[in-house]
């Protein structure tokens, strides 16, 4: 998508600000654990570069046009119009011609070299050949240097030239938000998926799994290993009733409770607007609960492919 509305992010100063200021420390916020706001903003940036199926492409600078002395189909043109010409030459003029290409071919072979006897004469006059071909060789080279070099130097990938191709304009926009705040997603395969923070610092996370949206879950998810923390983590975004209703708020953590308050407030204020709205989670696992989950989930598939057979 190449629309204003996608790629034309224009970033909160102080929202910026706020966010290099905590990447530029990439261990500490790594691993932080207390969920701090600063700390909050940055994940929250991650998960939009992360948390999504967009796949990354280069834009290349246009072709430019072969330039050079010999081109092919002049070449086929002109021994075309040779061969009609001679077609038409009555036979004693066709053998004239024949006889006068042959004595001036042998003229021009002879040359002192093969003769091996030289005058300063024929010395002058080598050299005037020899200086006129290298004059004429060395301008030829020169108007064809841009070709060589283009051809020699290909244009490195330029990260300001990034395109992302989506499934869906709303997509293809978080990822452009999220590299307007300095999180730029470089690439992506099937396994592993590298971000570039604000500082230049440059993380490939591990993919696990991906479960793509669907029309019953209403929310797609990312399973990635960090790879500073090396911790499993879960990124997940959806419809906010859907994502508002699995959170956990344990018992006691009246400041989680708080948040949550305060973001359901916010949502219900953007639907007002008629704006659209999605949410954005995350959850770190821990290896046994990883395995359980990987377990079950083969086991459901499993089952499903036994079905279908």
């Amino acid at each position: 998508f190449s629309s204003p509305l996608e790629t034309d992010v224009i970033p909160d100063r102080k929202l910026l600000k706020t966010v290099q200021e905590t990447a530029c420390q990439v261990e500490a916020w790594c691993r932080d654990r207390h969920g701090s706001d600063s700390t909050s903003y940055a994940d929250f940036f991650l998960a939009l570069a992360i948390c999504n199926t967009v796949v990354v492409s280069t834009a290349t600078v246009s072709r430019r046009r072969l330039m050079g002395p010999v081109q092919q189909k002049s070449s086929l043109k002109s021994i075309g119009r040779l061969h009609s010409i001679l077609k038409k030459m009555k036979p004693e003029r066709l053998i004239e011609f024949m006889t006068s290409f042959q004595s001036i071919t042998e003229k021009t072979s002879v040359s002192p070299l093969s003769t091996g006897a030289s005058t300063s004469n024929d010395h002058g006059a080598e050299d005037g050949i020899s200086s006129s071909y290298k004059d004429s060789s060395s301008t030829s080279s020169e108007d064809n240097k841009c070709d060589v070099d283009d051809k020699s130097q290909p244009a490195e990938p330029n990260p300001d030239r990034l395109c992302y191709e989506a499934e869906s304009p709303d997509e293809a926009a978080l990822v452009y938000a999220a590299k307007a705040y300095g999180f730029t997603l470089l690439s992506r395969t099937t396994d592993q998926v590298t971000v570039k923070l604000p500082q230049g610092n440059i993380l490939t996370f591990e993919v696990l799994h991906t479960l793509p949206f669907d029309s019953n879950r209403k929310m797609m998810s990312v399973l990635v290993r960090h790879p500073v923390t090396k911790e499993v983590i879960v990124y997940t975004k959806g419809a906010d009733s859907v994502i508002m209703d699995v959170l956990e708020s344990p018992l006691g953590e009246n400041k989680m409770k708080k948040i949550a308050a305060d973001t359901q407030m916010h949502l219900n204020a953007y639907a007002k607007e008629g704006l659209r709205t999605l949410c954005i989670a995350k959850k770190v696992l821990n290896e046994e609960a990883y395995e359980d989950w990987s377990n079950n989930r083969l086991e459901a598939q499993a089952s499903i492919n036994s079905r279908d057979e």
